[in-house]
């Protein structure tokens, strides 16, 4: 099937949804509201790196730059400034459009966070998160995120396209009519997303629950299996796709995506960083260690892991052990405030 026939709307709802009723939201648009803010607190005059400072500091001393994170909710730039709520990728918009407004290289960066592995529906919102890199060439990169506490592992980073940007934020505006039941605004804006970048796997898969939902069964299959083709390690598409699979009775086929999605979660050392909290949030600190153990074997250098092997130490009474743990957290950190929390573990250690 081919990627027109999925994207026509046709089979769902009996014509051909048309590229000019689709969504076209000025994403980085700048309200008056958002030039008098400029205009008020950031001085536009002197080089990049003075004027990124006093960008910095009127959203601090603005409150904006402790918004109310909502997950769901996705919002251009001037609405995030309006409303001052928002999710990663709203927050994202706000800055972009803010810092290229007095003249700043600011782009897009994509944060390889690991997956979720709560039990959820067969939608994904495109929240493996994002957030800003300024670029100078004069002075050092400079990284702007909204949701650090959350997203402070040493993870790896891509810079991507305004259009990548864009069509993750036409993606997650689909889940919410998705969420809500109104699938002919979830298909536009679906349909939106992909003719903006359609390589990302994501997209696709919630495009193939639409067609499921509906009951549409082989139009779903086509999109996982366009979804797999954007990347053949994607876990929701091989799930998907085993279970849809499982209710038709093609059962081989079935325990073939199964066994991908098993192989490519069991090859993900977060995956058993989130085993290894479970079994720590359940006082069983030994099971916690041995999770810990197989997580760090695939990922040597990640902070959280040694911070949370060191807690389990720590509460099994082995405080020689934690405090090695600890300090090898702090030695692998990139970020001064997590340095100064391991540190402020071991200073207790060293007092007791």
């Amino acid at each position: 099937m081919s990627q027109q026939d999925l994207l026509s709307g046709e089979k769902l709802f009996g014509i051909e949804v048309e590229e000019w009723v689709l969504p076209e939201e000025d994403i980085l648009a700048v309200s008056d509201d958002m030039h008098d803010f400029l205009d008020n607190y950031v001085e536009r005059h002197g080089n990049k790196a003075h004027r990124l400072r006093t960008l910095m500091n009127a959203l601090h001393s603005n409150g904006l730059l402790n918004l109310e994170y909502t997950s769901n909710k996705t919002l251009t730039a001037s609405d995030t400034f309006q409303q001052k709520a928002g999710n990663c990728l709203a927050f994202t918009n706000l800055f972009v459009a803010l810092a290229r407004e007095v003249g700043l290289k600011a782009i897009y960066q994509q944060v390889d966070v690991p997956p979720s592995w709560r039990r959820g529906g067969d939608f994904v919102v495109l929240n493996q998160h994002i957030n800003v890199l300024v670029k100078n060439p004069h002075d050092p990169d400079y990284m702007v995120d909204f949701n650090l506490p959350d997203y402070s592992g040493n993870y790896d980073t891509e810079p991507v396209s305004d259009k990548t940007a864009f069509a993750q934020y036409y993606s997650n505006r689909a889940v919410e009519h998705l969420e809500s039941g109104e699938y002919r605004e979830a298909f536009t804006y679906l349909k939106k997303a992909l003719l903006t970048d359609s390589r990302q796997a994501a997209i696709w898969i919630n495009l193939g629950a639409l067609y499921s939902r509906q009951g549409h069964y082989d139009y779903a299959e086509a999109a996982y299996l366009y979804a797999l083709k954007a990347d053949s390690r994607d876990r929701t598409a091989h799930n998907n796709l085993s279970k849809l699979y499982l209710s038709q009775g093609r059962i081989e086929l079935s325990k073939a995506h199964a066994g991908k999605a098993r192989y490519y979660r069991d090859a993900n050392p977060y995956y058993y960083f989130w085993l290894a909290r479970q079994a720590y949030t359940d006082q069983k600190y030994k099971q916690s260690l041995e999770h810990l153990s197989k997580a760090i074997t695939k990922k040597d250098d990640e902070h959280l892991f040694y911070y949370l092997k060191g807690l389990n130490h720590y509460q099994l009474g082995d405080k020689q052990q934690a405090k090695r743990d600890f300090a090898k957290a702090e030695e692998r950190s990139q970020l001064e405030y997590l340095r100064k929390r391991y540190r402020s573990k071991l200073d207790l250690l060293a007092s007791n």
